[in-house]
């Protein structure tokens, strides 16, 4: 399953490397500007940027090379000039200060990384929530448009579920939901998007997926949630309205509406069944139903 668009993800090794880079850097102007205490502050950078980058772990260790280095950058590169500068007590509240700003940076960063992922997934499945999955689904609604490709919409709708918090309890509901959306993620693709809409209703966006591709996705999908279903006490099924866009329409809105339309026509019919939709782009959709399929 995709996660929310980011930046390409540097190996630790690499950001390492940048930091090292950023800290020669640094002493070499040190070196260069002559000795000035203000300069010293110049030393955080390669600490910010592991700290947040990687952890407070590398954070703490640039810290201390960072202090090591800022004491022999200012002793001239005289070893034994520079054992005086580590004791020095201006040089050591320096290394208590880098310490400090690593653990802290890097805990600011966990915390923003929490408060990310609350504001765009749901807190029970943890897939994306809806207001998450309308915004990324625009992105590709839009880059389906410009370069003409098919784009899928799966809505499903868990069929008895109100039966389940019934006779079990809500725990026993959110344990439901959390395997359904689990057993989702494992039948998609990691280009897929998955949201849970709220309730028992989830929506998948199948990217550059036509009906054929469409029909053996939401087959293997059926396939696992029936496995699941028999290995729970719960009778629980899904309704899922499949429909397929040749030409996206003018809004993720009306691309969800149809797809909930059709997933309600597949629950009239009786549920646990996935009708299939083709639309063209006009009035006339093609509609194909396979109960049960």
């Amino acid at each position: 399953m995709r996660e929310s668009a980011q930046l390409p993800k540097l190996s630790r090794i690499a950001l390492i490397a940048i930091g090292v880079g950023q800290l020669t850097l640094i002493c070499a102007l040190d070196h260069l500007t002559g000795d000035s205490p203000a300069f010293s502050f110049f030393y955080l950078i390669p600490i910010y940027f592991v700290a947040w980058y990687l952890d407070a772990v590398i954070g703490v260790v640039f810290s201390l090379v960072s202090y090591f280095a800022l004491s022999f950058v200012d002793s001239g590169f005289h070893l034994e000039q520079a054992t005086t500068y580590l004791r020095s007590s201006a040089n050591i509240s320096a290394l208590v200060f880098f310490v400090i700003t690593a653990v802290t940076l890097s805990r600011l960063k966990s915390a923003y990384l929490r408060e990310r992922t609350l504001s765009s997934h749901d807190y029970l499945t943890g897939v994306f929530n809806r207001r998450e999955f309308f915004h990324l689904a625009e992105v590709e609604r839009l880059r389906a448009l410009r370069y003409s490709r098919a784009i899928t919409l799966v809505f499903v709708d868990l069929d008895n579920f109100k039966s389940v918090n019934d006779r079990f309890g809500h725990a026993a509901g959110d344990a439901v939901l959390a395997n359904v959306a689990r057993t989702i993620k494992s039948c998609i693709r990691a280009t897929d998007l998955i949201a849970r809409l709220g309730g028992d209703e989830f929506i998948l966006l199948l990217e550059e997926t036509d009906s054929d591709s469409a029909r053996i996705i939401v087959t293997k999908l059926r396939d696992g949630l029936n496995e699941q279903i028999a290995q729970s006490p719960s009778a629980v099924t899904a309704s899922m309205g499949v429909i397929t866009f040749v030409l996206p329409p003018a809004s993720v809105d009306e691309m969800v509406r149809k797809a909930d339309e059709l997933m309600y026509a597949a629950k009239r019919g009786g549920g646990d069944r996935a009708l299939f939709k083709v639309s063209l782009g006009d009035e006339s959709p093609n509609t194909r139903a396979a109960a049960g399929a």
